[in-house]
């Protein structure tokens, strides 16, 4: 509602163009959502425990992480099962929210012209959450799938329906939105990113969080630590073949694994640094949030 206030405040002419930037804070921790989303989303699992401390984030954090720790040590209990079921259904309605708020957003802009034929649209995610896979629980705490495989929906003129199997890239939004105007990413010196209207080359997709680093090139996968003057490689998986990222091949002795390890594609950065979530004041301003008042 709030962003089609704002469009309609800027009285725009017929046919002048509009660019919208808008950052949906959902889904997001405490997870909650609308009475009426929650009891349709079925089984609408009741957790006393955790709707006690549901705004209390330290309390929250605090239990998640614990409830991780047993996890990796293959302690599972009733109880651990329960929670984490509440929150895997919780962050999902939350997802539900959001699709309703992105229909009313598009149906609102195409009421008032703005979003038509020629419009070029762009969906995507800065992370992923981990629900309790790996014995890990929220962000920042890995490079598994779970929070660097992310949505990225184009839509405009030129894109055809359908899904693109090969590896995407944040920096492809630049490229992309280049190739609707007209323009050539050649002209752009270190462009890094190519155009998703055209056929994806076969490329090495780069994606890191704190000291870890990581890359994909199709569905070969690889992460390691970074010291700042060495990379230590801690993981390597065939992302077809295992999909969960179950089976670790970095001390397997696959082919793919060892040349990559012998002429790796990325370098150890000496700036890199590592923050970590955890009990205290954490300074949300600092780490790129605005007010989600």
């Amino acid at each position: 509602g709030r962003v089609l206030a704002s469009v309609d405040a800027l009285e725009l002419q017929e046919d002048e163009p509009v660019f919208l930037f808008v950052n949906y804070i959902d889904p997001h921790f405490p997870y909650e959502t609308r009475e009426d989303l929650a009891q349709s989303f079925g089984p609408n699992l009741q957790n006393a425990g955790m709707e006690k401390i549901r705004n209390n984030s330290l309390l929250m954090h605090d239990l998640l992480r614990h409830d991780a720790t047993d996890i990796v040590k293959g302690k599972i209990s009733p109880e651990i099962e329960e929670r984490l079921a509440w929150l895997q259904e919780s962050y999902r309605e939350q997802y539900r929210e959001l699709d309703e708020g992105v229909k009313t957003l598009f149906e609102g802009l195409e009421e008032r012209g703005v979003m038509n034929e020629n419009t070029l649209v762009l969906i995507t995610s800065d992370h992923g959450e981990h629900l309790g896979a790996h014995g890990i629980m929220m962000h920042g705490r890995s490079l598994y799938e779970d929070e660097v495989h992310v949505p990225f929906v184009l839509i405009g003129p030129g894109v055809e329906s359908g899904h693109i199997a090969a590896p995407v890239s944040g920096v492809d939004f630049f490229a992309s939105v280049l190739h609707a105007m007209g323009m050539s990413t050649d002209d752009v010196p270190g462009m890094m990113g190519v155009p998703l209207q055209e056929d994806i080359p076969l490329r090495i997709v780069r994606f890191e969080s704190g000291r870890k680093r990581g890359f994909v090139v199709g569905n070969h996968k690889m992460i390691a630590d970074d010291s700042g003057t060495v990379l230590t490689w801690t993981a390597a998986y065939d992302l077809e073949e295992d999909p969960g990222e179950l089976h670790n091949l970095v001390d397997a002795g696959v082919e793919w694994v060892e040349a990559f390890k012998e002429n790796p594609p990325i370098e150890p950065n000496a700036g890199a640094s590592q923050v970590v979530q955890g009990s205290g004041q954490v300074d949300l301003a600092a780490l790129g949030y605005a007010d989600e008042g």
